[in-house]
């Protein structure tokens, strides 16, 4: 008879580790991930996804139904516009290109802020699952990758931006972990595929068009690829694999640069020369612009408490921070915060943790802004920081860093990986900040009285008192805190004396995880019906129809402003532009609004007001749609011939000469340059001017001109030196005239004068992406054999 085999006895860990093969092997498999990431974005905007509402944002504007044209009328307007009459006339070549983004495809089917809503969709799968990958990579239980995952892709530092409108910061903190995995196995691998991919996904991140947050996602790239080009240098003393990886990791951001050429060169250009952060605004009140919307100290302790500091939100909340408003939140989370604390216990003997806890400090001392001596130096030292605003945008990368690092605590963890000692160490650790938390609970006037002492000492009484009203909020989120970490402290000890099986851990974690963020991003997650929201073109339909029965070009004053008072069609006077012409721009911060001579300047034929308007020179043309209008008779035209012109080198003296009720600049123009023409001081008349044709989006006036005398033919649109002037074919210089406007000069006589918009900028970037993103197809034809996931141990 045969003799049975003794069974091995099963062991609680054997035991344990039999239990968890099934969920780490499911995990493995491409496919669970992806369904598992596409079911949480599901049930966290399922309202979007199946109904007709739209999520409302404050940047994205209240015109719920825009977007609503025919298939083939979306189609052409792909291709980007030359110029735009808008707010004086703005170069749309230098614009942002968010048409160029793989899915505005998707705009072509639907409203514009459906759009909007399935960017946010993408963006929430997309964050999740790339920071899975991305702790995969890194050689992280797959247990672990998920919470990380589910902690970035949930995270209010990601969420609360639908709120604002910003779909497209949300797209690059999306896409972040996906440049920072294949950069970071590319160095590890020397594979030309993951610096493909890199490449393609810079390249893409351009186009989201956020290029700020683009910017500081190549900082974290440019931060990874010194330490790992060091790390491997240091292990193989092999200078020749690291110059063959810096070559690799340069070669992923000039593709990257390459394909997404047409949308940040010609931006640039135009920041840096002729925009409102051009010039005067740079030099003089550059640091103070520069560091402004900051984060400060109370946005950095609510990573611990959200509700201090406040938002400007409903539900009771009020915002008592230091900077104007709050319209977002930089809280990641109370789990990633509690475990990224603990993956700190192996900093010594991980290089990595180091990395990503350094990484955490930097974006952490740069987004303080003028809180610590780190920006003031970036300031002066890094290229683009001087041109730019609000270092609190970096808060995604703090964000991200403390997710990758919990990452490594949980799968420590999981591991069970930790001596005796330091378990009760770290219960010990765990009890007292959850006792602490407790304290502020019950006693939140105590953390504002401490708060007051030591961060703010001069603190405003008008924010002590909101502070003081938004206790009961931070009372609440503080025994929240403390709930959660006296949760997370028990499963961890239950954990590590193997009293928890690692997937009941990890389990327990996502639903932690997700109740802490929610509560916070349904705060900045507003829905609207569109349905209930007139069509841009049936708001105000009566004052937009009579003022479109006046054929000549002008522009209009709506009052109060052009977001109370819309009138579709129309060219406004006012307006926001982030590539707004900085003289412009100049005029509209100003007063000078309220100067008759200013608004006759910029051609202001018409008044539409809310309310009835006491204006001598005003006449009143009608009344509609409850609103006023009024006729301006002393605005200056479109097209004028001055026959006498005036030089003055300052612009800021022109600017006070136009001010003056007694200077008449359609018969003396303000120029800044010798036109080459004398004045004609005996004129009895200006001339006559035809307008041919005036086609705004290719760039292009076409003008039928006879001058009895030498005359500075004024044209009322910004002057950019990408215009050009071709009089009687023959190309003319044109000059700068009354401070805003372009102008050239003419001598006697019939002329066909002709002025042509023409960006060699855009015209040689538009090759490069062409040529770049040719190189990617085609790279990726040939190098795309499925990578071996040949992972590190994380440890």
């Amino acid at each position: 008879m045969k003799k049975r085999a003794p069974q091995q006895r099963q062991t609680p860990s054997t035991l344990e580790a039999t239990s968890q093969v099934p969920i780490t092997d499911k995990l493995s498999k491409p496919w669970v991930p992806i369904v598992f990431f596409a079911l949480l974005t599901i049930i966290y905007f399922y309202r979007f996804i199946f109904t007709g509402d739209v999520i409302y944002g404050s940047d994205t504007g209240a015109e719920l139904q825009k977007g609503q044209e025919p298939f083939v009328e979306k189609l052409a307007q792909i291709p980007p516009a030359n110029w735009s009459r808008f707010m004086g006339g703005t170069p749309e070549s230098s614009g942002l290109r968010a048409q160029y983004f793989p899915l505005q495809v998707i705009a072509l089917f639907t409203s514009e802020h459906r759009y909007f809503g399935w960017r946010y969709v993408v963006a929430m799968f997309c964050a999740g699952y790339f920071t899975f990958l991305c702790a995969r990579a890194l050689g992280l239980h797959p247990l672990a990758a998920l919470v990380a995952g589910v902690a970035y892709a949930s995270a209010p530092t990601f969420l609360s931006f639908p709120r604002a409108g910003h779909f497209a910061k949300m797209s690059v903190i999306s896409l972040l972990p996906l440049m920072y995995w294949a950069l970071y196995r590319g160095m590890d691998t020397r594979k030309i595929i993951y610096f493909l991919i890199l490449g393609g996904t810079v390249g893409i991140s351009i186009y989201t068009p956020h290029l700020q947050m683009v910017y500081f996602a190549l900082w974290s790239l440019g931060l990874l690829y010194l330490y790992k080009v060091v790390q491997h240098y240091l292990k193989d003393k092999n200078i020749n694999g690291a110059l063959y990886r810096s070559l690799l990791a340069a070669g992923a951001i000039c593709l990257g640069l390459a394909i997404g050429a047409e949308g940040v060169f010609p931006q640039y250009w135009n920041t840096k020369t002729v925009t409102k952060r051009a010039g005067k605004e740079q030099a003089g009140a550059g640091y103070e612009y520069a560091a402004s919307w900051s984060l400060h100290p109370e946005e950095i302790f609510a990573l611990v408490i959200p509700e201090f500091g406040g938002f400007n939100v409903e539900g009771g909340y009020q915002y008592w921070g230091r900077n104007i408003f709050k319209g977002n939140s930089e809280y990641v989370g109370i789990v990633p915060l509690f475990f990224g604390l603990f993956a700190l216990s192996r900093i010594r003997k991980k290089s990595h943790i180091a990395f990503l806890f350094a990484l955490f400090i930097l974006a952490i001392a740069f987004s303080l802004g003028p809180h610590t001596p780190l920006h003031k130096i970036f300031y002066h030292i890094v290229p683009g920081v001087n041109v730019l605003r609000a270092p609190g945008m970096i808060a995604f990368l703090f964000s991200f860093a403390l997710c990758l690092l919990s990452a490594y605590g949980i799968h420590r963890i999981l591991k069970a990986d930790i001596s005796p000692e330091s378990s009760r160490k770290f219960l010990i650790a765990g009890s007292a900040s959850a006792v602490i938390l407790l304290i502020f609970a019950f006693a939140p006037s105590v953390l504002l009285t401490i708060w007051r002492s030591v961060f703010w000492t001069d603190m405003p009484a008008q924010k002590v008192q909101i502070a003081q009203v938004s206790l009961g909020h931070v009372g609440q989120g503080a025994l929240l805190a403390a709930l959660f970490v006296g949760i997370m402290t028990v499963l961890t000890h239950l954990r590590l004396q193997n009293k928890l099986q690692p997937h009941v851990f990890a389990l327990i974690l996502l639903p932690l995880i997700l109740v802490d963020t929610w509560r916070i991003d349904k705060l900045f997650l507003t829905y609207a019906n569109p349905n209930i929201v007139l069509p841009q073109e049936r708001i105000n339909p009566n004052v937009v129809n009579y003022l479109k029965q006046d054929t000549s070009l002008f522009r209009v004053l709506a009052l109060p402003n052009a977001k109370e008072v819309p009138l579709y069609g129309i060219d406004l006077v006012t307006g926001f532009n982030d590539f707004a012409i900085g003289r412009y721009d100049n005029i509209l911060k100003s007063n000078d609004l309220n100067r008759p001579t200013i608004l006759n300047l910029l051609n202001t034929k018409y008044l539409v007001s809310q309310n009835p308007l006491d204006i001598p020179w005003m006449q009143k043309a009608g009344e509609a749609d409850n609103l006023h209008i009024y006729q301006n008779p002393l605005a200056l035209p479109w097209f004028y011939l001055a026959p006498q012109f005036e030089i003055i080198n300052d612009e800021d003296q022109i600017l006070e000469r136009l001010r003056d009720p007694n200077t008449r600049p359609h018969e003396t123009a303000l120029i800044e340059e010798n036109p080459g023409i004398t004045p004609d001081t005996n004129a009895q008349e200006t001339g006559t001017i035809q307008r041919l044709d005036y086609d705004a989006r290719q760039g292009y006036v076409k003008l039928q001109v006879n001058t009895p005398g030498p005359r500075i033919l004024v044209v009322s649109q910004n002057h950019h030196p990408h215009w050009q002037a071709f009089v009687n074919g023959q190309q003319k210089p044109l000059i700068r005239a009354n401070y805003l406007w372009t102008a050239v000069a003419l001598s006697a006589g019939e002329h066909t004068v002709e002025l042509r918009y023409h960006d060699p900028i855009v015209a040689t970037t538009r090759w490069i992406t062409f040529a770049g993103t040719a190189v990617l197809i085609i790279g990726l034809i040939i190098f795309a054999r499925k990578p071996t996931e040949d992972t590190e141990d994380a440890g």
